[in-house]
């Protein structure tokens, strides 16, 4: 783990290197954005990261969800030209509902770096506690809002990255919307292509599938871990609305389909699956907002979605993203 933590570093460190000689030698004021770097940006943000997975019998259509107790962080930071700092806390009398859903320890980087032409995301996520998220499902007198089913024996690790290059790069920003350093002023959309990487486990102490729940899944009725590597290439399309050249509306689909290989094992290691398929990825964001020269907010969410398949009616998917809630104002520094 500790390698994959410098490797990622190593490989995000290059990536913004590379980003910045790119759109140091590009023109990217027009009719359609406005650069806005070189303003000092102060913003106030709150953000919640999730980080799930579901099995689902696709010929009964039974499924169980497990989630991790997430938590709404509040920051504060700022941008100026290259340098960006923001920090996030976690509030104890928000983020207060331990006793019901159970504790997570979690350490989660999700990163976007946006140059003119490509995005580039990394994450790299750890989470131990999940709880049992639609158990009412099963059991019709049970109240979630009560009291669930927790499982702090169940931990995931995720380490993924892609590059997402925009065909109309001279016209739809990205930043705008995700990055909040650019102006979209009239609307515009862009054909999307790309390639991703991802690494994924789930391990518990105990097998995954409740009892109740156990004929639904032939072959995973005593999973207790399930780990795969994907690699593969995407494809899709972004838009964003502009009304009045400030209120905007912008999201992006893109569908993929990868080389996957995986390995499920119960308690004992003891292999119960495991082959090379092929498999599918989507990847969603969407942002509403505010925009200017001097102010900004909105609300913003990206989400990955990965599938994991065997031939007995039985997937495993796992879901990863952040939402996030922001407002900023831009000030004037010049040549200081």
């Amino acid at each position: 783990m500790r390698r994959l933590f410098f490797l990622f570093i190593y490989i995000l460190t290059f990536i913004q290197i590379s980003a910045k000689n790119e759109d140091s030698t590009d023109v990217i004021n027009n009719i359609y954005f406005e650069s806005l770097k070189d303003k000092l940006t102060i913003y106030i943000y709150g953000i919640s990261k999730f980080n799930d997975f579901q099995l689902k019998n696709t010929d009964r259509n039974d499924i169980i969800k497990y989630s991790p107790n997430s938590n709404l962080n509040l920051g504060l930071g700022f941008n100026y030209r290259w340098v960006g700092i923001g920090a996030a806390f976690n509030f104890k009398f928000i983020n207060n509902d331990n006793e019901i859903y159970g504790e997570t320890s979690s350490m989660d980087l999700q990163l976007d770096l946006y140059s003119r032409r490509v995005l580039f995301t990394g994450s790299m996520q750890y989470y131990k506690g999940f709880y049992w998220k639609n158990v009412d499902e099963y059991y019709s007198d049970w109240s979630i809002e009560d009291s669930v089913i927790i499982r702090p024996d169940i931990s995931t690790f995720t380490f993924s990255t892609s590059a997402i290059y925009t065909f109309n790069n001279d016209k739809f920003s990205f930043k705008a919307a995700f990055a909040n350093n650019e102006w979209q002023k009239k609307s515009a959309g862009s054909w999307l292509a790309g390639s991703y990487f991802s690494l994924y486990g789930v391990n518990a102490d105990s097998t995954l599938v409740p009892d109740i729940a156990m004929s639904s899944y032939p072959l995973y009725d005593s999973l207790a871990a399930l780990y795969s590597y994907s690699i593969g290439g995407s494809f899709g399309y972004a838009y964003s609305l502009v009304i009045k050249e400030h209120f905007f509306i912008s999201a992006a689909l893109m569908l993929g389909i990868s080389v996957q290989t995986y390995k499920a094992q119960d308690i004992n290691a003891t292999i119960l699956d495991s082959g090379v398929k092929l498999s599918t990825k989507s990847h969603f964001r969407f942002a509403i907002g505010f925009n200017s020269e001097r102010m900004y907010y909105g609300i913003s969410a990206v989400a990955d979605s990965y599938l994991t398949k065997n031939e007995k009616q039985s997937e495993l998917s796992y879901n990863f993203g952040k939402i996030r809630i922001f407002y900023g104002y831009r000030f004037n520094v010049g040549d200081k």
